[in-house]
């Protein structure tokens, strides 16, 4: 009889921790940051938007290579501008992905906040947008005023909620003076 009462006492000791609640996952933002930690929104008037015939595509012709080889090489008749495909298909104006998030799936990221002290960050707000890899996107088309952007972002899951200060700078340029 006494062993009976000290295994009931025992399994109600082990009963009574295992009932215990246990937190549920982790999240680890101190190693966060952007490889590249800003982002230049090019104002629409300076887009590189040229477009011209590459002189060494008829060369390569002359030398007695078909069209065929050189667009499996990757080359192109034609030179385009660095802005040329983001103007004639509006795309937006994206970031990398932040780097160093560990934690329980899924986590969540979300603006917190951002200060700038030459722009308007009301206006940036309505148009930036932040998706769950970090990566921060601002419309191609927008009325952002010209300025430096500073992110803060808010970092959260089922086991905690953190905010990573000043973590991504958006540079807006300015449209350019005429001489």
């Amino acid at each position: 009889m006494k062993k009976t009462f000290i295994y009931l006492g025992i399994f109600a000791i082990f009963a009574i921790i295992s009932c215990q609640k246990k937190s549920e996952g982790f999240l680890e933002t101190n190693k966060a940051s952007y490889s590249t930690d800003s982002l230049v929104v090019k104002h629409i008037s300076t887009l590189d938007t040229s477009f011209a015939e590459d002189p060494n595509w008829q060369l390569y012709l002359s030398w007695g290579y078909s069209e065929d080889q050189l667009y499996a090489w990757g080359l192109s008749p034609y030179e385009y501008g660095e802005d040329y495909f983001r103007n004639l298909n509006g795309q937006p104006w994206v970031s990398l992905s932040i780097e160093g998030i560990l934690g329980t799936q899924p986590i969540f990221l979300e603006i917190e906040s951002v200060t700038s002290l030459n722009g308007d960050a009301s206006i940036f707000l309505q148009y930036a947008e932040i998706f769950g890899d970090g990566t921060v996107e601002i419309p191609f088309e927008h009325n952002i005023p010209p300025g430096r952007y500073v992110i803060s972002i808010n970092v959260k899951n089922v086991a905690d909620e953190q905010i990573i200060y000043d973590a991504f700078t958006v540079i807006i340029e300015d449209e350019p003076v005429a001489p």
